[in-house]
């Protein structure tokens, strides 16, 4: 009987079989969560602060080109932006730079 190419070419597709392996979930954890933890964020707070910021640097960057077409309108929107995401980012930058559970049970929050 001959070989069925689709049933090759279908088996070639499935899932590897390594998926559950530690390896795998050390990729996912270096992928999604180092990067939170080593600043002390949860991935969700990590999320929640970057869709903010790349939401309003796209709106700044929309407001740039209309800014280039007509050089009257948005005249400080993208500047004004960018000094405010600056300073958000230097503000956290001190607390989120703590472990999580850092300052937990200590008598002065975040110290």
């Amino acid at each position: 009987m001959a070989a069925n190419p689709r049933a090759d070419a279908s088996q070639s597709r499935r899932a590897p079989q390594n998926c559950g392996t530690p390896q795998h979930r050390g990729a996912l954890a270096q992928l999604f969560l180092d990067h939170p933890q080593d600043i002390g964020e949860t991935y969700a707070e990590h999320a929640g602060h970057a869709l903010v910021i790349g939401l309003r640097m796209v709106g700044a960057g929309l407001a740039c080109l209309v800014h280039a077409l007509v050089p009257g309108l948005f005249v400080r929107t993208a500047s004004d932006t960018v000094d405010s995401i600056v300073a958000r980012m230097a503000s956290r930058s001190d607390s989120a730079r703590r472990p999580l559970g850092a300052g937990l049970g200590e008598g002065t929050p975040g110290r």
